[in-house]
């Protein structure tokens, strides 16, 4: 039998939201809350929702999707009584992503940089 909506994300997690164009999902954002043992940047015994994947399908990039969808999950948490947010992105286009968290009050406090030899 099929499952609401509500059921669903309840039984995947609490924070899992779905962007969708009439019955097609187009996005997605997932995360999860952790209580810090201590780094750099968040204190220990503050609880931090860590953004586990954010995706939405290429032909609906660049339309508000994702800023709706991360804008929706951040005040979840915060409603929730979570302090702070982190998540890690690899992309080809680094930049543009660090923009896109930047717009979002994210900041940046670790980097990773390679090349070929």
């Amino acid at each position: 039998m099929p499952e609401s909506q509500e059921r669903v994300k309840a039984a995947l997690s609490p924070y899992l939201l779905v962007a969708e164009v009439g019955d097609q999902v187009i996005g997605f954002i997932s995360g999860s809350v952790s209580i810090s043992d201590g780094m750099a940047v968040i204190p220990e015994g503050e609880s931090y929702l860590e953004v586990d994947n954010l995706y939405v399908a290429p032909e609906f990039r660049r339309r508000g999707v994702a800023s709706r969808l991360i804008t929706q999950l951040l005040a979840q948490a915060k409603q929730q009584g979570v302090a702070y947010a982190v998540l890690y992105s690899a992309a080809k286009d680094i930049h543009g992503i660090l923009r896109f968290y930047e717009r979002h009050g994210f900041q940046s406090w670790y980097v990773r940089v390679f090349r070929k030899l």
